[in-house]
Formats: structure tokens, C-alpha cells, sequence
């Protein structure tokens, strides 16, 4: 199996003038998680197709597969799985199909806007504008698993997830987000010093604490369907 080339990684980002801490926020990760990378700690990241469209080279020359930089437009390939996310439009003009996001699954790569599921629900497109202005295919549905965020979000409810909203700037708004392997939804409170605050709208969930490398914003949680 190819292993990420470190020294190809390096010399591309510096090529582009860019720190460790600017190109893991480029590619949606901590910065620990690029420096491991480029110490050779990780040697099969999932963020590759992430970090090949950052240095605008292929998965296959980080790899060292190729000696040709190549461009991810050429060389990536989506499977049956890494399908583009966009839309599917009913013959209604006013319906839009959106694909699913699980959060059961650990989504650690920026690489989200490849659902993890391939189940569609259709909304109203007209009802889409009234909570967000994002277009569609930065729209994702999720199902509420567990009680932590009670009574905002029972669980079974469908919310819709505006993956264009990754940079939260207060403190209020719900947010999807991954911790490590583990997905969920929480309200951040930022504490200062790196410290970010996960807070339940359950007051039996106590609140927990991560440091913002190891957090990965998904997007904001715009809307709450009680019913489809």
C-alpha cells in the first residue's frame, strides 16, 4: 500500500508559502494533525484528497505513486462512493433532493462534502431560502441519535446542516462537528487559550472540553423538521 511522501508534502507547502498552521485550516484539520503527517507519524491520511486539492497536485505524486505533480481534477476519479454533492432537482422546480450526512461516522477529513449516506429526502426549495442562503448542494440532512440536545433536537427529528458556515463566531448556534472519530452536535463556548467548551441543550449532559486542534467544524445546524 502507498504511503504519504512527507518530503513531497513539505516542499509543496512551502512552494506555496504557507504554514503548517495555514494549510491544516485550508484542509479543515488541527495543526497537530499535519505536523504527524509531515513527521511521517500518519502515513495513510483520509485527508489526501483534502491536502491534493490544497497543494493543487494529485493524491498519487503525495503518495508517491507518481513523479508527475499532476492536478486532483485530473487525476481524481470519484468512486461509487465519492459521489459530487449536488442536488438532485424533483421535475417540481420548488423540490430539491438532499443527501444524508451520518454522524455516526467519524468525520475527520474537510473532505465532507462527500455524504457518508446516499438516502435523499426532498425540501422545498422555497422553504430552503426562509432558514439559510447557502445553495443546495451545501445542505446536508442528519437524524438525531441519542438526548443530549433535548428539547432543541429529539431524537429521530431530522435537522439540515449548512456546510458553508465552518467558522463559528460566537457562542450561540448549534453545530455539527467531530471530535477524533466520534460525530455530534453541540453548542460551542470558547474559552480562551486553544480551550473550547462543548455544551449540551440537555442540562443532565455535562458540559465537556477539547482543545481546537481536535476539533472539526462540519457546519451549522440552520433548521429542525418536526415532521417530513
Amino acid at each position: 500500500m502507498a504511503e504519504l511522501r512527507p518530503d513531497r508534502l513539505i516542499a509543496l507547502r512551502e512552494e506555496r508559502g504557507l504554514s503548517q498552521a495555514a494549510l491544516a485550516r485550508e484542509v479543515g484539520v488541527g495543526q497537530s494533525t499535519l505536523v504527524r503527517l509531515e513527521k511521517g507519524e500518519t502515513r495513510n491520511p483520509r485527508e489526501i484528497l483534502a491536502i491534493a486539492r490544497a497543494l493543487d497536485c494529485s493524491p498519487e505524486y503525495l503518495l508517491g505513486e507518481s513523479d508527475e505533480r499532476g492536478s486532483i481534477r485530473a487525476a481524481a476519479k470519484p468512486s461509487k462512493r465519492e459521489k459530487p454533492a449536488q442536488p438532485i432537482v424533483d421535475q417540481d422546480d420548488d423540490v430539491v433532493q438532499l443527501r444524508e450526512i451520518d454522524l455516526r461516522y467519524g468525520m475527520g477529513a474537510r473532505y465532507l462534502d462527500l455524504p457518508i449516506a446516499e438516502e435523499m429526502r426532498s425540501f422545498s426549495r422555497e422553504w430552503l431560502r426562509s432558514v439559510t442562503r447557502a445553495p443546495p448542494e451545501y445542505l446536508f440532512w442528519a437524524t438525531g441519535d441519542g438526548d443530549s440536545m433535548e428539547p432543541t433536537i429529539r431524537a429521530g427529528e431530522t435537522f439540515l446542516i449548512d456546510t458553508s458556515q465552518r467558522t463559528p463566531r460566537m457562542s450561540d448556534g448549534i453545530w455539527a462537528l467531530a471530535v477524533g472519530e466520534i460525530g455530534m452536535v453541540k453548542r460551542l463556548h470558547f474559552d480562551g487559550d486553544g480551550v473550547i467548551e462543548l455544551h449540551s441543550d440537555n442540562q443532565l449532559v455535562r458540559p465537556s472540553r477539547v482543545s481546537e486542534d481536535e476539533l472539526h467544524i462540519i457546519g451549522r445546524v440552520v433548521a429542525v423538521v418536526r415532521r417530513l
